[in-house]
């Protein structure tokens, strides 16, 4: 019994003495990514254009804006559905629509009924499909906007009050460069 607790402590302290030889291990700090800078070429430079060839249309949209806060997360999207003069599909539209197409996931509810820009006064805002997963609240919605109100908020960007039947709101700003972005991509889409 003496021998092989004499053999365990020869061993314990042999395996102390090999680890606290050893150098420690120097970890390289990370290098840091950099991030593009958030500018209207940038944005312009990375929009998105689709061809919906059903009704007729094409598509222009911006890149995600992102707002991630404690209580809730948006993701926008400044969109244009232009009519294709070339298309002869029966389900064709005739006029342009345009329009802030919202995603908001949250963990409470918290149905929108009503929008105000502090720089375009009252707002539509329409609510579509809803779903809960793993206790998160999704809602899409969009706000129609017309052309001279997208224009009107080129230099300005847009800050938007969107409430519920119970008066509670959420504040957001979608900055300028976005808008602006979009503005030109309309311009060079003709």
């Amino acid at each position: 019994m003496l021998k092989l607790l004499q053999s365990s402590l020869l061993i314990t302290l042999v395996l102390f003495s090999i680890s606290g030889c050893r150098e420690p291990i120097e970890i390289p700090e990370p290098t840091p990514v950099q991030l593009p800078e958030i500018t209207t070429d940038y944005l312009f430079e990375h929009r998105i254009i689709a061809y919906a060839p059903t009704f007729g249309e094409k598509i222009i949209s911006t890149l995600p804006y992102e707002i991630a806060t404690f209580d809730e997360d948006y993701i926008f999207y400044l969109v244009a559905r232009l009519p294709d003069a070339n298309s002869s599909t029966q389900t064709k539209r005739t006029n342009p629509h345009y329009y802030l197409w919202l995603e908001r996931t949250s963990k409470g509810w918290l149905d929108f009924t009503q929008a105000y820009s502090h720089e375009l006064g009252r707002l539509t805002i329409l609510g579509h499909n809803s779903n809960i997963r793993s206790g998160r609240f999704y809602k899409n919605y969009t706000i129609d906007l017309s052309l001279s109100q997208i224009q009107h908020l080129r230099d300005s960007g847009l800050t938007l009050n969107m409430g519920n039947k119970k008066a509670q709101i959420s504040t957001i700003y979608l900055p300028k460069e976005y808008i602006d972005a979009f503005l030109l991509t309309l311009e060079k889409s003709d």
